[in-house]
Parts: C-alpha cells; structure tokens; sequence
C-alpha cells in the first residue's frame, strides 16, 4: 500500500477502482458519494488523486476532476487491484482444480488433473516466475 496525503483519499480512490474498473464505467461524473465524505472532503481527494497520478480526470473552472476517466496501474495497486504472479497463478490453479472436479468432459477433467499434477510444488514456483516475467514485459510494453 502506498501513502496517500489524506484519509479520505483511500475511500474516494477504491470507489473510482469500482466503478471503472470492476463495473466497467467508461466515466464517473461528480459529485460521488462515498460513505460519510463531504462533498468537500472528495473533491479535495479528487484533486490530490489527479496531482499524485492515481486517475485521469476532466476539470473545467473546477479546481478538481469533474469527470473521472481512468485510474491508474499506481490506483489499482494502491488498492490492491493490480494482479501479481503469485495472485494469478492461485487462481489458475483454482480454476484447473475446478475443471478437474466439475469439467464437462471425461477428457476435460483428466487433462485439468494431468496439468495439475504436472504442475505440483516445484511447478507452482516455475509458473510464479513466468507469470512475473509476463506481467512485467506487460507493463514495459515489451
């Protein structure tokens, strides 16, 4: 977790996360209502979260985003949303576990189980380090 400049930041900023990225808004317009912020107190937030390069907003004459229209990689791991090798390889493994308790095919089943028995406890770190490596030539753009 990262150092934001104001408690009501957290709040304000998960919020944003929620609305773009897990219900996938294409914009959040203000004024938000956050638990029990003032409409001061968020559009401070807005402000600090805009300055510090947490999400991409439009003002007009306000002195703070009017609409919100994105978040950042630094937003989604403020808040915890930005996947890591060791979150995505738990849930691979989860839903193979899954396929090969409840796959619709004989031979569905069989291949999940042969995967994950290939994979075992020295696999789980293999498929950790290629994942990171993955994620981080995502983010280089390489």
């Amino acid at each position: 977790m990262i150092d934001l400049w104001a408690e009501s930041d957290l709040p304000v900023l998960v919020e944003l996360v929620q609305r773009l990225e897990v219900e996938g808004a294409h914009r959040v317009d203000t004024p938000l209502h956050v638990g029990d912020l003032t409409e001061r107190q968020i559009q401070s937030a807005l402000r600090r979260l805009e300055d510090g390069g947490y999400i991409v907003g439009v003002s007009t004459q306000m002195r703070y985003p009017v609409v919100v229209t994105g978040v950042t990689e630094r937003a989604r791991r403020a808040v915890g949303a930005w996947p890591s090798a060791e979150s995505l390889t738990e849930r691979l493994l989860v839903a193979l576990t899954d396929v090969a308790e409840q796959g619709e095919t004989p031979e569905a089943r069989t291949r999940a189980r042969r995967l994950l028995d290939a994979v075992g406890q020295d696999g789980r770190g293999i498929l950790i380090g290629a994942l990171g490596s993955a994620l981080g030539s995502k983010l280089l753009g390489i």
